[in-house]
């Protein structure tokens, strides 16, 4: 073999074995697909959630639900150290819609009971919420410095009925870890805003409003605009409930012996 053959040869095979032992290549093209999949699988869900559904409308979003969720575990097998793909596996258990049969009772005017089986819309492909929590967990873990992964795996645990755990994960967001975009900052105050109103703090879940409306420079002029109008509000409120004593009192001076 001629040298300059030969050192061609020992190029390619070096680099197959460069090739075969560099990373992995991450699955973006996949999940995209993936995403819109169940972008469609979402919208139309939340559509059919106030309406009935067509029965081909119905068999594809079940289509939708099944192939996403089994492409969704097959790339968390294929990719276990992937973020975004631990993101999409923990959407589709939590928030994918899937078909229900329920059965519905009604009445006839002879006062007879039928049973008759609806299908339905339900929100949810796991059992229960652990699964998926412990995907989006997963991600945040993964990718520690995507905001988006750690609001949404906050709302989550507030969608599961997990408001401290909830709070106190998104309130360190907020406080910086990590720094989050402008979006993702009024997306956390909101949900604080919601968190504290569930659990009848309504003065603080105001307050987790104003900070929401806040974080985007624009609303600025507006918020202090509602601040002053609160403001108001509550002199006017103060001033209407001191008035019946303040006119009882000036009653009592002319009532009674001179």
């Amino acid at each position: 073999m001629r040298p300059t053959v030969y050192a061609i040869v020992l190029v390619l095979v070096s680099a197959s074995f460069v090739w075969a032992a560099g990373p992995r290549p991450q699955p973006a093209t996949a999940v995209a697909e993936q995403m819109v999949r169940y972008d469609r699988n979402a919208a139309l869900g939340e559509a059919l959630s106030t309406r009935p559904g067509k029965p081909d409308e119905l068999q594809d979003l079940q289509t939708l639900a099944d192939e996403g969720l089994s492409r969704a575990r097959a790339l968390a097998a294929k990719y276990p150290e992937s973020a975004e793909v631990s993101y999409l596996l923990g959407s589709w258990l939590l928030y994918g819609y899937r078909v229900v049969e329920e059965t519905r009772t009604t009445v006839d005017e002879e006062g007879v009971e039928h049973a008759t089986p609806v299908q339905t819309v339900v929100q949810g492909l796991g059992d229960g919420c652990e699964e998926g929590l412990e995907a989006l967990k997963r991600a945040t873990v993964l990718e520690p410095g995507r905001g988006k992964y750690l609001v949404d795996y906050g709302a989550a645990l507030f969608d599961c009925g997990r408001g401290p755990e909830a709070q106190e994960l998104l309130r360190a967001a907020w406080f910086g870890q990590p720094q989050l975009a402008v979006g993702e900052r009024t997306q956390v105050g909101i949900l604080l805003s919601k968190i504290a109103l569930e659990e009848l703090r309504p003065k603080e879940a105001r307050e987790w409003a104003y900070s929401a409306l806040a974080a985007r420079p624009e609303n600025v002029v507006a918020m202090q605009r509602l601040r002053r109008l609160d403001a108001a509000v509550k002199g006017q409120a103060e001033a209407a409930s001191a008035t019946p004593a303040e006119s009882g009192a000036a009653g009592d001076e002319g009532v009674g012996p001179e």
